[in-house]
């Protein structure tokens, strides 16, 4: 019998599914349609201050790329959960949301560049900094489940940085200190970004790791407690089957020893349980017409370990002889050695009488067919031999001078002696 699915086996079934490349990939597009608007509070800020301080035109282009880039990028990703059908599928949809995440952190890139060149050489150095490093951890958060989109928003994060400083030194006509500090600047945000990736990365597999051990450990007990009441169960059911059975059960340990017996052994034998316990069942029931053989044969069998069927003369608390057929079952342990033993009998006395009233009838069926077959042969034998005389003479007869009817008569004689015969 199959067992049931359990609560946390289908509860690891999901996990394992939310956890797959498929499932992460589900819930990246997911996260980052539903957080769509949350990410653009930066962008709006950005512009905001591109049209305080520099030109409303470069703010509001700086906005129509960055939502075009968040639009893009969203507009695939919201059918892409409903796609993932099989490998294949999976597959295609992993390499083209990785470009749609490319062509979303270009325009982002766009917006920094924009804001190069809207100030004047060296003024947005800081806010490029800052929001190519938002970009970056922006674009970490999703590494543990789209690691192809993290990694291409990152490369283009990091081109963007050279060109930030490409620009800047050729605006200002060659190398200055400030570059220096710039650099140094850039590089400390870049081991920021780096650190915190990783260790999103890293919780991410920890907790990951952590919640499977904990529904495997789950599942575990959940599985031994539903093993444990079925076999309660079983237990149960089984001792209602040996309690009300027709045929004597009888459970021993090891060595033979009664330890229960049922309602049908005390009905047949007329030993109660408080009779029978402690004691082995040849103790209790043998009796002197026992056959020796018998015995041991089921002695052997229960040190071997191996089930035997045998039948058994038994005598009942009242003296009466009775037949029994036993079945004897050991009943093993891990370490192979015989734990208990399972005997269960049926009355079969009036199976034997009957046997023994047919053997009976048998032979003196057989005595008779002899009888008659002597009969027989005796009276073959007594009747053919005058017959022939008669025969003879009726033949003789008939060759001597007589009448006509008297030569009839001696020739009915012999035809029917012969016919007779």
């Amino acid at each position: 019998m199959s067992q049931p699915v359990l609560h946390t086996e289908r509860q690891l079934a999901a996990f394992d599914a939310r956890n797959s490349p498929a499932g992460l990939l589900a819930r990246y597009a997911r996260g980052r349609v539903s957080h769509f608007v949350t990410r653009h509070w930066l962008t709006l800020s950005g512009a905001a201050t591109l049209v305080v301080l520099s030109d409303w035109r470069i703010g509001l282009l700086a906005i129509f790329l960055a939502l075009m880039g968040e639009a893009v990028d969203c507009l695939y990703l919201r059918k892409l959960p409903d796609r993932l059908v099989d490998k294949s599928a999976y597959e295609l949809a992993y390499r083209r949301s990785s470009v749609t995440a490319g062509f979303q952190a270009v325009t982002i890139a766009s917006c920094v560049t924009l804001a190069d060149f809207a100030a004047t050489p060296g003024q947005a150095s800081l806010v490029a900094l800052s929001y190519l490093t938002g970009a970056a951890i922006n674009a970490g958060m999703v590494y543990p489940f789209h690691p192809g989109a993290a990694k291409v928003r990152l490369t283009v994060y990091a081109l963007t940085l050279l060109g930030h400083f490409a620009i800047d030194i050729a605006r200002m006509g060659g190398w200055v200190p400030r570059h220096g500090y710039d650099i140094l600047a850039a590089i400390m945000l870049l081991y920021t970004v780096r650190s915190y990736i990783g260790f999103i990365v890293a919780g991410h597999d920890r907790e990951a790791s952590h919640s499977r051990a904990l529904l495997l450990g789950k599942l575990a007990e959940e599985r031994v407690g539903h093993d444990l009441a079925f076999k309660e169960r079983e237990a149960s059911q089984l001792s209602l089957v040996a309690r009300h059975a027709n045929d004597s059960v009888i459970l021993s340990d090891a060595d033979s020893r009664i330890l229960w017996v049922n309602e049908a052994f005390t009905r047949i034998t007329g030993y109660t349980l408080e009779d029978a316990v402690g004691k082995t069942p040849a103790d209790v029931l043998n009796a002197p017409g026992t056959d020796p053989d018998t015995c041991q044969r089921i002695a052997q069998a229960r040190a071997a370990g191996l089930p035997c069927r045998e039948e058994v003369l038994n005598a009942t608390k009242d003296g009466r002889l009775i037949w029994v057929e036993a079945n004897i079952v050991p009943v093993l342990n891990a370490e192979g050695g015989v734990e208990t033993i399972v005997a269960i009998e049926r009355d079969i006395t009036a199976a034997k009488e009957q046997e023994r009233l047919l053997a009976e009838a048998k032979l003196a069926a057989e005595d008779g067919a002899r009888a008659k077959a002597d009969f027989l042969a005796t009276m073959s034998h007594e009747i053919r031999t005058p017959m022939n005389g008669i025969i003879g003479m009726a033949e003789l007869l008939a060759e001597t001078s007589m009448s006509k009817d008297q030569k009839l008569f001696a020739e009915t004689i012999r035809s029917s002696a012969a016919s007779l015969l």
